[in-house]
């Protein structure tokens, strides 16, 4: 266990993972039928996401969206965001492949 944590921990700053050294991965979400506004079960990820804040480091797995995350290159990439950038200017300087959270290629 030691060995494979000490290994994911040298591999996370060559790689855009940053999340390879945590031990839990949460994600809250909810489904809702009414499309009037916010209801029960958007009231409950938000107040769960509130309530874990001060216990989580801020980062995030990136098949979890986040389409309210506001700093979500850092949250997502940390660190490598930069070079990210460049790999994304390099092979998809069109922007191709993209949605609202993707690397741009600025």
């Amino acid at each position: 266990m030691e060995e494979g944590r000490r290994a994911t921990s040298r591999l996370s700053l060559s790689q855009a993972l940053l999340w390879t050294t945590l031990w839990i991965s949460r994600s809250s979400w909810g489904a809702e039928v009414n499309r009037g506004g916010a209801g029960p079960h958007l009231n409950w990820v938000q107040k769960t996401r509130a309530s874990m804040r001060p216990y989580v480091s801020g980062f995030a797995y990136q098949n979890y969206i986040d389409p309210d995350a506001v700093d979500w290159e850092r949250a997502y990439y940390g660190s490598n965001y930069r070079r990210l950038v460049a790999v994304k200017r390099r092979y998809d300087p069109g922007n191709v492949f993209r949605f609202r959270q993707s690397i741009p290629p600025r």
